[in-house]
């Protein structure tokens, strides 16, 4: 994006932020097709895909006095994006009985075994090498294509793919041990295989 592109998306956002109407259908104009592309990729039904995208920005909309604060709009789109289909997706296939939904429910237990969880994938993440770390985050955590991460970086899309590859590796390797922390990446979203 260019120093132009930036701005003018700057002032959009800062206009949003303030309740205007005509600079939300710019951006929504402008990213509609990517999110409902990207929501598409995961949902797999172009009807449901398209009701999330309208979601999304309805979200979008009803949060918006922060839109100003945010250094990149994309990212945060894409973040909220990926949340949001993902917990489209849980509620697809957790069943809505109540006494099912208890089992569900975020007791002390489980979020004490989530934080302790976490906690061991952070290590995990931490112990590779910086730039293979740095290239992990990028793309699994900042949600950035490889090309993005490319250019960021100033390495090849293929460099990006094998440091990628390499730290996918290891982390599966590390998890092998640990399947109920394998079972909450793949419940919360986390796509490592």
């Amino acid at each position: 994006m260019s120093s132009a592109q930036s701005y003018e998306e700057k002032e959009l956002l800062a206009a949003i932020a303030k309740g205007d109407t005509k600079a939300f259908a710019a951006v929504f104009k402008k990213y509609r097709m990517p999110v409902f592309m990207h929501t598409l990729s995961i949902i797999k039904s172009p009807e449901r895909a398209e009701e999330i995208t309208q979601d999304v920005f309805l979200k979008i909309w009803h949060y918006r006095e922060g839109l100003d604060q945010l250094t990149s709009f994309e990212n945060y789109l894409f973040i909220v994006t990926r949340n949001y289909t993902i917990s489209e997706l849980r509620k697809k296939f957790i069943p809505t009985d109540p006494e099912v939904d208890q089992a569900y429910s975020w007791t002390p237990e489980k979020q004490l075994q989530f934080k302790e969880l976490s906690s061991r994938l952070h290590e995990i993440i931490n112990r590779l090498p910086p730039r293979r770390k740095q290239v992990f985050v990028m793309s699994r955590f900042e949600n950035k294509t490889h090309q993005q991460i490319a250019d960021e970086l100033k390495i090849s899309s293929g460099t990006v793919n094998q440091q990628l590859m390499a730290a996918l590796s290891f982390i599966r390797a590390e998890l092998a041990g640990f399947p109920e922390l394998c079972l909450l990446l793949v419940s919360l979203g986390f796509i490592f295989f």
